[in-house]
């Protein structure tokens, strides 16, 4: 079973980017529904918005190799901007516990044009870290126009807007689900 980190609206902060938005939040619960929006400068890439996940989580010195997927809830996009996960300013990423530098980082070729919801995957093998890295989601937009602002919107908190790891299950959902078909089998045996 895999672990999904929502894209969440709370604030974590990082010094891996600058970015033009307030540094976000990935939770494996999903928070309260909000749209965030960036204005991209005219003629500009920048890291639009950056989530990670609170210090300790994934709490996972070797991530393992598989498929991370992500999906993005676009609910506002400037004719001339696109958002994407390529490069400097677009990736998927461990990052150390303070969120200060890259332990490893793989591009996700997808360009995102238009409104909706968007998902695409990779295949990563990250190399070993600690078990105090953390993940990052870097979303970079480029706006073509020679002048003036565009913008991008997300809706966090969504149902649609997360990241998709090859990661297990922690321990706490690992008991939960235990309990739930211990409870399962206990009643069926009653009948």
């Amino acid at each position: 079973m895999t672990r999904k980190f929502f894209l969440n609206e709370t604030a974590e902060t990082n010094s891996i980017h600058s970015t033009s938005l307030e540094e976000l939040g990935m939770n494996e619960t999903i928070g309260t529904p909000t749209t965030k929006t960036v204005a991209v400068p005219a003629e500009a890439t920048i890291n639009a918005m950056v989530w990670t996940t609170p210090s300790g989580v994934p709490d996972e010195s070797d991530m393992p190799n598989g498929t991370w997927e992500f999906s993005l809830n676009v609910s506002e996009l400037g004719s001339n901007v696109t958002l994407s996960l390529t490069g400097a300013n677009g990736h998927i990423a461990v990052v150390n516990s303070a969120a200060s530098s890259h332990v490893d980082s793989k591009a996700i070729v997808v360009n995102i044009t238009g409104t909706g919801i968007t998902t695409d995957s990779v295949t990563w093998d990250p190399i070993s870290g600690s078990a105090s890295d953390r993940l990052a989601f870097a979303l970079a937009a480029t706006n073509v126009a020679m002048h003036g602002d565009e913008n991008a919107g997300i809706e966090t908190a969504d149902a649609d807007s997360f990241f998709e790891t090859p990661l297990s299950v922690g321990p706490t959902d690992t008991f939960h689900q235990n309990l739930n078909i211990n409870q399962a089998v206990n009643r069926a045996g009653t009948y």
